[in-house]
């Protein structure tokens, strides 16, 4: 193949970028969000070097992975993963301990209520309380 350009150079390195010889890498999550409480769900992981024994890790703890291809991952969470609302890190890791790029995963706070409900305009200062699931301890809402 000519690789001359940018679009031919694309093309030639693109089978070096997806052997098995590649850095282990995630490209996205699907989803990358979910609200706390919720139950287990499936875990799309995409990207490039997984391998048959590739594991997809919560945060270190290593879930029950599925290999697609070279390039998907579906790893099964458990609902007891879900039960505070943070950041979490998604990393895969080989059989052979080669590790990949964390991708961020959110557990969602859930708001089920603001009081008060209303406040008439020209009122002085007022505390609204949030009631829901999931808020770390200190947290504070803003409003935009």
């Amino acid at each position: 193949m000519h690789c001359h350009g940018i679009l031919p150079a694309l093309l030639c390195l693109a089978p070096l970028l997806h052997s098995q010889d590649a850095a282990l890498f995630i490209s996205t999550i699907t989803p990358s969000e979910v609200d706390v409480g919720g139950p287990g769900f499936d875990l799309t992981v995409d990207g490039w070097g997984f391998v048959q024994g590739s594991v997809v890790n919560w945060s270190g703890t290593p879930l029950p992975t599925t290999f697609r291809r070279a390039e998907r991952l579906i790893a099964a969470v458990p609902g007891n993963l879900l039960v505070t609302s943070n950041p979490f890190n998604i990393t895969v890791t080989n059989p052979g301990g080669q590790a990949s790029n964390p991708s961020v995963f959110m557990v969602q706070p859930i708001i089920t209520g603001i009081t008060p409900h209303s406040v008439p305009l020209g009122s002085p200062d007022v505390t609204l309380t949030a009631t829901g699931a999931g808020f770390a301890p200190g947290a504070s809402l803003v409003l935009a």
